[in-house]
């Protein structure tokens, strides 16, 4: 099977899962898919990739309106049925496994040789205040891990560091965003003793590719590019032992 078409696929069977769980216009035609077995759900995947056929004309969707949102109030959620409808059908066209889903939802830094973990977390605290972004705090959780089950436990440290503007800003145009505040860096040591500096992967590039009339502000989306620049910045330093 072409590239080409095991991507028609994913399209596909994302956009007949997820428009509909959005839209009050269309009906939730994947719904089958989820209670069917394997073999059926392999049938509306295959269905799918047809109807983004070159030989198909193109799909059309109902896109919501221009909608003003007064700041700092909360969005109407899909339901938790919806949302597990997408997931489960994206699940189903994915080839990737959890633990590839999930790494790539984060950047990860290996720290070079001969810099030490301490040295790693300082080097993230100094960059971080050099660019007024500010360090609130840190969770030692493999200290409470020895502590709760009185074994050893490789080091892991989850720092965190604000810029309450912009943080006020993020949650003026969406309070749900509050769920990813503050903003952590984590420090970890592997099974191999070779030490890690991760973060959840703040690139929102993508979001210039929505044809949704509904986008974040200009000023918002600039200050969150400078954020995660920030991050990486202090990562890359961290990971390589600068001061």
């Amino acid at each position: 099977m072409s590239s080409s078409i095991k991507m028609n696929k994913c399209v596909a069977i994302f956009l007949v899962a997820f428009l509909p769980a959005i839209s009050s216009a269309a009906e939730p035609v994947i719904a089958p898919a989820v209670k069917a077995t394997a073999t059926s759900a392999n049938k509306v995947v295959n269905n799918a990739a047809t109807m983004v056929s070159p030989q198909m004309p193109a799909m059309n969707f109902p896109m919501p309106s221009k909608k003003d949102h007064p700041a700092n109030t909360m969005t109407t959620t899909v339901s938790r049925e919806a949302k597990t409808m997408m997931m489960q059908s994206m699940m189903a066209a994915s080839p990737l496994s959890v633990r590839e889903i999930v790494a790539m939802m984060v950047t990860k830094h290996k720290v070079k040789p001969g810099v030490k973990f301490d040295e790693a977390v300082e080097s993230l605290k100094l960059v971080a205040n050099r660019n007024n972004f500010k360090y609130t705090g840190v969770a030692l959780l493999s200290k409470d891990i020895e502590a709760n089950t009185g074994k050893p436990s490789p080091r892991v440290e989850i720092l965190s560091f604000c810029d309450s503007s912009v943080a006020r800003s993020v949650i003026d145009y969406a309070p749900e965003l509050i769920a990813f505040l503050p903003c952590r860096v984590s420090v970890l040591e592997d099974a191999n003793k070779d030490i890690w500096i991760l973060s959840l992967d703040w690139d929102i590039s993508w979001m210039q590719l929505s044809v949704n009339p509904n986008i974040m502000d200009q000023h918002l989306m600039k200050e969150s590019i400078r954020i995660r620049k920030i991050m990486d910045e202090m990562m890359e330093a961290a990971a390589n032992g600068d001061f």
